[in-house]
């Protein structure tokens, strides 16, 4: 039997996300209920060629009173995520509405290796440092340094490496998004720079790391970065990974990231001090750099 309800006090309830208990009813969104739609998208500054996308997503919520049926929210979700649509932007729409459980939507967390590393070089002459072939391999220190050095006229070049394997948890998911977490160690950035994410798979980095491992030419993209004044010792940095380096990450395997100085990547010589370093999965306590994944599945 279907509620007494005005129909005013019915839209309340349905824009607060909640449905008639014990129902799970359809309902109809009016003509009041799409501008108030449309006021929620407005208000996230979406793109007004998108507007209209958004709206029909939360209209469909709203339709199918997804804030009760999980799984139908989900097939909702996944329906305009392969429309192109943003997810951050469709969480927080459907946040308006209260449908805030996408029981398909996990975030896993992936922690680095005791494979992970650094491969150093040095020469009296930065190109020779720059463009070699092979340095030597620390992969058994506390921290993981990155970026470049110039000390009593020697050149050093700093190019670092970590290791994330899912366990099979990511084999046939969509990957949303995902982030790098490290813990800074060392700042030793008197020029600032950004780290940036390259990718060199599947063949490199090697696992264990090797000398070859350090060539640039195995190397390419920007994955994400982060600039080095935000670098503070003890705490906690991310990089965001962008569209393309969503698809670097294995499904099923082992993810493999490089990270090198901006001014590395350009060919930049260094005029002193410009390398951080972060903990590695070597390090005695932690907190271990770690890859968080939000996915469908």
């Amino acid at each position: 039997m279907r509620s007494a309800l005005k129909r005013s006090d019915r839209y309340d309830k349905k824009v607060r996300g909640m449905v008639l208990p014990g129902q799970g009813e359809r309902y109809s969104p009016t003509a009041a209920d799409r501008m108030r739609l449309e006021m929620v998208v407005k208000a996230e500054a979406i793109a007004p060629m998108q507007q209209f996308s958004y709206v029909a997503f939360l209209e469909e919520l709203m339709k199918h009173n997804a804030g009760k049926r999980t799984e139908e929210a989900c097939g909702i979700l996944k329906k305009w995520l392969n429309r192109g649509l943003d997810i951050t932007l469709l969480m927080r729409t459907a946040s308006k509405l209260g449908v805030t459980d996408f029981s398909c939507l996990h975030t896993a967390t992936f922690t680095d290796t005791t494979s992970d590393g650094l491969v150093r070089k040095t020469d009296d002459s930065y190109n020779t440092a720059w463009t070699a072939d092979s340095g030597i391999v620390y992969n058994a220190q506390p921290g993981v340094c990155v970026g470049q050095q110039l000390e009593y006229g020697v050149y050093f070049v700093y190019r670092g490496f970590l290791y994330f394997p899912d366990g099979g948890v990511l084999d046939g998911a969509t990957i949303l998004s995902a982030r790098l977490r490290m813990c800074s160690y060392e700042d030793n950035s008197d020029t600032e720079f950004d780290v940036v994410l390259q990718n060199g798979q599947p063949d490199y980095p090697h696992d264990p790391l090797q000398a070859g491992d350090y060539g640039k030419e195995h190397y390419s993209g920007n994955g994400g970065s982060i600039t080095t004044s935000s670098w503070p010792y003890g705490t906690l940095v991310e990089i965001p990974l962008n569209g393309t380096a969503l698809n670097w990450i294995v499904k099923g395997g082992t993810t493999k990231l490089c990270l090198r100085s901006s001014r590395d990547i350009q060919g930049t010589p260094p005029t002193g001090k410009e390398y951080v370093a972060f903990m590695s999965r070597n390090h005695r306590y932690g907190p271990y750099p770690q890859l968080l994944v939000t996915y469908i599945k």
